[in-house]
């Protein structure tokens, strides 16, 4: 019995000598740095237990450098309900940790006669940033109706202001395009265009487009935005972001609403002849149109149009 008390009071007096040591600095050699955004080891020694908590985000990701060199060196770290999201002990050097939610983030780190290094720094979700002005923009859900009719090219922007000056004969035929409710889009640019089918998902305006010069295909897409001033729609084309806004608008130099509503006719139109030719042709600001090779077109009415050779041409069915 005596021999029994003996070997336990033996074996406290070591356990205490044991915790005693592990929170003497004794026990690490070696530099650390504990601040909210990092949690740094460079070991030369360790027999000891170290700790640090990190207040992390939801998103937050932890940027983790881990090499054992000698001896026993493991860490864990623990989600703020008590989840394990890391325990190891260094076989992969390099790896992240995703904070799964907002709160305190505990790292435990053992070490038994260890030599090595953790490096942990804490990568932090952007802030969202406020736009500057006043308009808000709206969630946009849109369906075909809302999409139907005319648009042009908005004013004041700069890509469109270029598109203007660099396609050939924008300046004197101005820009229009038109999306119609049975799924069919067209545009032009003075000698630039295409026309084609359209779906819609979201605020996405996907069209599959024929070029009206080139006949080559072309795929769109067209992203809708709505803001204290309208809808608008805007999709790259040829390196220019172009920007398009509902409503007629002016459709040449010096054209505008009024002087194009006097005429009767649509905007874009293909038309075919009695031989099966077909083109697309473009109204002017005087109520006359024309196609991409420059002949001229008079609007009869009733769908027919005649050429300056006197051809009669109808409109082509879709």
């Amino acid at each position: 019995m005596k021999q029994q008390k003996f070997f336990g009071i033996i074996l406290i007096f070591c356990v205490l000598v044991t915790l005693a040591g592990c929170a003497s600095t004794s026990t690490f050699d070696g530099s650390r740095v504990k601040n909210e955004d990092s949690y740094q080891l460079d070991i030369k020694t360790m027999n000891c237990t170290d700790t640090h908590t990190l207040e992390l985000e939801q998103g937050d990701t932890l940027k983790i450098q881990f090499e054992t060199e000698n001896g026993n060196l493991s860490m864990k770290i623990t989600a703020p309900d008590g989840t394990e999201l890391y325990q190891g002990d260094g076989t992969v050097k390099e790896f992240t940790v995703e904070a799964p939610m907002d709160g305190a983030y505990p790292i435990v780190v053992v070490g038994q006669k260890a030599k090595g290094s953790i490096h942990i720094d804490v990568e932090r979700v952007p802030e969202a940033v406020e736009l500057e002005g006043t308009q808000e923009l709206v969630a946009v859900t849109l369906t075909v109706d809302d999409l139907v009719g005319p648009w042009h090219l908005a004013e004041d922007e700069k890509d469109n202001s270029t598109a203007i000056e660099a396609i050939p004969g924008a300046m004197e035929f101005g820009s229009s395009m038109e999306i119609t409710s049975d799924g069919h889009i067209s545009w032009y640019i003075g000698a630039d265009g295409g026309t084609g089918t359209y779906s819609l998902s979201g605020d996405i305006l996907s069209a599959d487009m024929t070029n009206d010069f080139d006949e080559s295909s072309m795929k769109m897409e067209f992203t809708a935005e709505k803001t204290d001033d309208g809808t608008f729609l805007y999709t790259e084309y040829k390196g220019l972001l172009l920007c398009w806004s509902q409503g007629e608008g002016e459709t040449g130099k010096g054209g505008d609403d009024e002087a194009e509503l006097g005429y009767p006719g649509a905007d874009v139109v293909e038309l075919v002849n009695l031989r099966g030719d077909t083109t697309t042709v473009y109204k002017l600001a005087d109520g006359t149109y024309m196609d991409r090779i420059e002949r001229c077109f008079t609007y009869n009415g009733t769908d027919t149009w005649t050429d300056e050779d006197g051809v009669e041409w109808n409109a082509a069915a879709k």
